[in-house]
């Protein structure tokens, strides 16, 4: 329901409401559009996800304008993030790496935790204050 109130018009057909973005072409359509363009064998494989959860749009290599970065590396240097070039042929070749998806994945499981970790606080503190005022 929240995706048809984001109100994003279908690519293939703007008098419909998108509710789904293919991650493969990169585009928004409503639900007779992405079904009907993605029901072959090869297109059927595709990655759909609510207009919702759209992906945000990658940032570009400031040095090979063709390629998005990828990859974080471990090192002293001001720019830590690179594309595939930078990483295999340019001044980060021999450098570790990891990809930012994971480096993404492993910052969200921590804030899970310190989350986690301050409800957790925040209940013990209500129960002291409880304690304490009675």
């Amino acid at each position: 329901m929240k995706d048809i109130l984001l109100g994003i018009p279908c690519d293939e057909d703007p008098k419909h409401t998108a509710i789904f973005y293919c991650t493969v072409c990169e585009s928004n359509m409503c639900g007779e559009c992405s079904k009907r363009t993605h029901t072959g064998r090869i297109l059927s494989k595709h990655c759909r996800v609510p207009v919702s959860e759209k992906p945000l749009s990658r940032t570009m290599c400031p040095y090979h304008s063709a390629y998005a970065i990828e990859f974080e590396v471990e090192c002293l240097e001001n720019n830590r993030l690179m594309c595939l070039l930078c990483r295999d042929y340019g001044r980060h070749r021999n450098h570790r790496h990891s990809l930012l998806e994971v480096e993404a994945a492993g910052l969200r499981e921590r804030v899970r935790e310190a989350l986690s970790d301050f409800r957790s606080f925040i209940s013990d503190l209500n129960a002291w204050n409880i304690r304490v005022t009675q």
